[in-house]
């Protein structure tokens, strides 16, 4: 059967970095690289699935059995939001977090969790969706594991033979840029660098190492997507 692959990928910054182009060529064609399903690896299936893990601070993970069944959280179970969509020749169905829920969502079949990759597939009779989580959290090469960056690739593979209009959409709530959604202000706008353009998020008030405990999530810096 003929089949055709179509690969796009996204960054998300985190918060308290910088913006500016990242030139991880060879990392993203590792994490573009589909692993052969069935290998030795023994499947695993963690607690809480890792998508966004830089620090405690700055965390973002998935406890459902699904990608699409809730929305994703902090490790402190506040939610986090990332949501994300495919549409296949005209009919949306969503992939990530649990809204809109009038969308239906494309099946889950696999799951597969890496040191520095999670990996979700999803498949219908059209086609299969891969979304490739990619932290590159090297430890030979402080340079890159510093900087607090998620790279998140769709990759789609024709399972019918024939060719589909693919259009992916996905997004990042504002509530990853405060610790409390429902007290703090939330500010976006557009930002460049060179050929590169982001939304910008992050709160109003800034306050920089302001709070301690356990129960915190990152409110300063900001998060570009």
């Amino acid at each position: 059967m003929k089949t055709t692959t179509y690969s796009s990928t996204g960054r998300l910054l985190a918060l308290g970095c910088v913006l500016a182009p990242v030139a991880l060529a060879p990392t993203l064609a590792r994490a573009q690289t589909t692993p052969v399903m069935g290998s030795a690896l023994a499947p695993l299936r963690p607690p809480s699935v890792p998508l966004v893990t830089h620090d405690p601070y700055f965390s973002v993970w998935s406890n459902s059995n699904k990608l699409y069944s809730d929305d994703t959280r902090h490790w402190t179970g506040r939610e986090h939001r990332l949501n994300a969509m495919v549409r296949v020749d005209g009919q949306t169905f969503r992939l990530m977090g649990r809204e809109p829920e009038e969308s239906a969502s494309l099946p889950q079949t696999n799951l597969l969790v890496l040191p520095t990759r999670t990996i979700y597939t999803f498949a219908n009779e059209k086609v299969q969706v891969q979304l490739v989580f990619l932290t590159p959290a090297i430890p030979s090469d402080i340079e890159v594991l510093s900087r607090p960056v998620t790279y998140l690739t769709y990759l789609v593979r024709s399972l019918d033979g024939r060719t589909h209009n693919i259009q992916f959409y996905s997004d990042a709530g504002a509530d990853i840029t405060v610790n409390n959604a429902d007290r703090q202000e939330v500010t976006w706008e557009r930002a460049s660098a060179g050929n590169l353009t982001a939304l910008r998020m992050g709160s109003v008030a800034q306050p920089v190492l302001a709070k301690r405990g356990d129960d915190l999530r990152i409110d300063w810096g900001h998060l570009y997507l």
